[in-house]
């Protein structure tokens, strides 16, 4: 996707994951585990939600793992029209798309079972370690 407009941030996670990496590596590798399974889910829900007139769009949205997490896009040329919408002319003729931010949309859906679902993760792996 063409630039970030939306995110899950959770304040005190980055301290968590360092800690707990010095600690236990394979507990926050477990914890990254989980952090893809949800975004996953989410892009399930955005590829459910995409535009399909070919279907191409949908079926690029992808979940690709970055340092600490994930993050869900398209690398499709044409995905930051359809995220934000715009105009082409091919040949001259102006087509117009509606903005469409299926990924926005479907983290903003999911937003309080991102946030239970990442508490428990962190629960889990912080009692896995002997902290309360």
């Amino acid at each position: 996707m063409a630039g970030r407009d939306a995110g899950v941030r959770i304040e005190g996670l980055r301290e968590f994951r360092r800690d707990l990496k010095s600690v236990n590596r394979e507990a926050d590798r477990e914890l990254a585990k989980e952090f893809r399974g949800i975004a996953r889910d989410v892009a399930a829900d955005a590829r459910s939600r995409a535009p399909k007139r070919s279907g191409e769009y949908a079926r690029s949205i992808k979940v690709y793992s970055e340092k600490g997490g994930a993050s869900i896009g398209s690398r499709l040329p044409q995905a930051g029209v359809l995220h934000w919408g715009g105009t082409i002319r091919p040949k001259g003729k102006e087509i117009r798309f509606a903005r469409r931010p299926v990924v926005v949309e479907a983290a903003d859906r999911m937003e309080q079972e991102i946030f239970d679902r990442a508490g428990d993760a962190v629960d889990r792996a912080a009692r896995k370690n002997g902290w309360k």
